[in-house]
């Protein structure tokens, strides 16, 4: 049998089990596995799984995810978050919606002191959600802004699927980071002007907060520092080419820990839960980053890759179809697979396609770290929402994603302003230090 053959049908095995709800970090492992051991003899394929794992448990790169989501774990659990979504509520808890602008900024902000989706679903969850209910916020429009918004940790920096992506194409972490910024101010902002019309135009969506006095607003600004000053501390550094993605991760991680000592919050449990947290989700992200890495080598092996390669560039599509192409293949992959497997089972078949048609590797991680993020949104998969629903049982997966299609959409529509105007991506890493 040809070995492209091979390549093809031991991709289409591994989506079979992932459909069949098998883990997909196993599912890549053993299909991978297979795949060596019918192409190659036992010593090459434990040789190669032996390489995969030691390469990259010991990446200097891929050592900034667990630091930087234990920054978000520690800023969880010291309460800085919870002190971030307060500060923001009593300012403009008034407005029609104020509570959820308050909680989808507030996710903006827990994004820029974690990397990871999945806890910062999780954190808003348990920390805007029973304020919503208190106010008698629409579930639909509560719950989908709160999953919708769990995806800007993965776009404003750091980010965990910028961070994969820049491993697997061997482009700048520090310059892909700094792209993504204004495409995450940009979603934030659409999903806070879309939340105020549907509040303003139906106010029982969303009903007007507690009121409080200049004075308590004023004091309330104290909230915000800690992540602002996290912010310009991990992002100023990267940006100003002080540190690298790595030393800015570990910075974080001591700016986390001095700011609590200061404030009296760092205590045992405290700490102790944030490294649990921790520990448990860069062990389920590693686990993914080994499994796919031994999937990749084995369709290099088969020569799928480059047969792929090959296949689109002889189709001689135009740079808007080929996106356009990409556009489509990421919201179908998005129903079955979890964005990080997604991205490590693509990138290596499809960052060699995108150079060959001229495309700025720059804008392609702008594009595709908000493709990842889409796929977190949508049905059957749509790991937000499950995140979501497991934090609060009382909300139904069918309700919450009836909730969150109005964000997809909104999402797609700052996918294509992106596509018509590059410099949203683009322009700030070009003026970098």
């Amino acid at each position: 049998m040809d070995l492209v053959v091979i390549g093809y049908l031991g991709l289409g095995i591994m989506l079979l089990l992932v459909f069949l709800g098998i883990p997909i970090a196993y599912a890549l492992a053993f299909v991978a596995l297979g795949g060596m051991l019918f192409t190659m003899d036992l010593h090459s394929t434990l040789t190669q799984i032996m390489l995969v794992a030691w390469e990259q448990g010991c990446s200097f790169s891929l050592m900034s995810i667990p630091l930087f989501i234990l920054m978000g774990t520690l800023a969880k659990t010291t309460g800085i978050v919870a002190d971030l979504f307060d500060s923001i509520r009593k300012l403009i808890g008034r407005v029609p919606g104020g509570l959820c602008v308050a909680g989808v900024l507030a996710a903006a902000g827990f994004g820029a002191v974690t990397g990871s989706t999945m806890a910062s679903v999780a954190t808003m969850g348990s920390t805007v959600m029973p304020e919503l209910e208190k106010y008698k916020y629409d579930d639909k429009l509560s719950s989908g802004a709160i999953a919708a918004s769990g995806g800007l940790a993965a776009l404003i920096p750091p980010s965990v699927l910028v961070i994969v992506y820049c491993v697997l194409t061997d482009q700048s972490i520090g310059t892909m980071f700094i792209a993504c910024v204004i495409p995450g101010l940009l979603v934030t902002g659409v999903f806070c002007l879309y939340i105020l019309i549907r509040c303003l135009l139906n106010p029982q969506l969303g009903p007007i907060g507690p009121s409080y006095s200049l004075k308590e607003k004023i004091a309330s600004l104290k909230g915000i520092m800690p992540i602002t000053l996290l912010f310009v501390l991990v992002v100023g550094g990267m940006y100003g080419g002080i540190v690298t993605p790595t030393e800015a991760a570990s910075l974080g991680v001591a700016g986390v820990v001095l700011i609590t000592v200061c404030l009296r919050r760092l205590s045992f449990a405290a700490v102790r839960d944030g490294l649990y947290e921790a520990a448990k989700l860069s062990t389920a992200i590693f686990l993914i980053i080994v499994g796919g890495w031994m999937m990749s080598r084995f369709l290099v092996t088969t020569g799928t890759t480059e047969h792929l390669v090959n296949l689109f560039v002889g189709f001689g599509f135009s740079r808007y179809t080929l996106i356009a192409s990409l556009f489509v293949m990421y919201l179908i992959l998005g129903c079955a697979l979890e964005p990080t497997a997604m991205l490590i089972l693509t990138m290596p078949l499809l960052f060699p396609i995108v150079v060959a048609y001229g495309i700025d590797p720059v804008w392609f991680c702008g594009f595709i770290t908000m493709m990842m993020v889409l796929g977190g949104m949508t049905p059957p998969v749509g790991l937000n929402v499950y995140v979501l629903q497991s934090v609060c049982p009382r909300l139904s997966t069918s309700l919450i994603f009836k909730g969150v299609m109005p964000f997809v959409g909104l999402h797609c529509l700052c996918v294509l302003l992106i596509v018509l105007f590059p410099e949203i991506v683009t322009w700030l890493p070009s003026t970098t230090l």
